[in-house]
């Protein structure tokens, strides 16, 4: 399923819900936390609901990648990728941010991030690079 090294498609979502403020803060801690729900290194074991609960009720996932664009609900998205860090296929996986940049407007954020990720992939080093855009919001009450 993956190269060794890989250049990763852009993954864009949209619907990610802030709860409290909109201030960059939190920006930072929810994409912490999305990075962090898929990492299985050691005893960590990813959760689908855990994850799928970081998005609101009508997100969407866009993947960008070659010139095409896919559109997936986030438990579309998210469970293959659940599975692969469940069965034993993609082990001691992890994924972090290393660059960042944040525009905050009113109750909608846009976060565009660089990452890295890399674990062992059927016994062989995997590792990748990506773009991910998120843009979190507070919907109206």
């Amino acid at each position: 399923m993956f190269a060794s090294t890989t250049r990763l498609p852009l993954i864009q979502v949209l619907g990610v819900a802030m709860q409290e403020s909109n201030s960059r803060a939190e920006v930072d801690a929810l994409v912490g936390r999305f990075f962090s729900a898929y990492d299985n290194r050691g005893e960590i074991q990813p959760n689908l609901a855990d994850l799928v609960s970081l998005f609101s009720t009508k997100a969407i996932v866009a993947k960008h990648f070659e010139g095409q664009c896919e559109l997936y609900s986030p438990e579309e998205f998210a469970a293959p990728r659940v599975a692969l860090l469940t069965t034993g296929e993609l082990i001691d996986f992890h994924e972090w941010e290393e660059s960042s940049n944040t525009e905050v407007v009113g109750t909608l954020a846009i976060r565009t991030s660089r990452y890295d990720h890399s674990g062992t992939q059927n016994g062989q080093p995997y590792r990748g690079t990506g773009t991910k855009k998120r843009q979190p919001g507070r919907p109206s009450s």
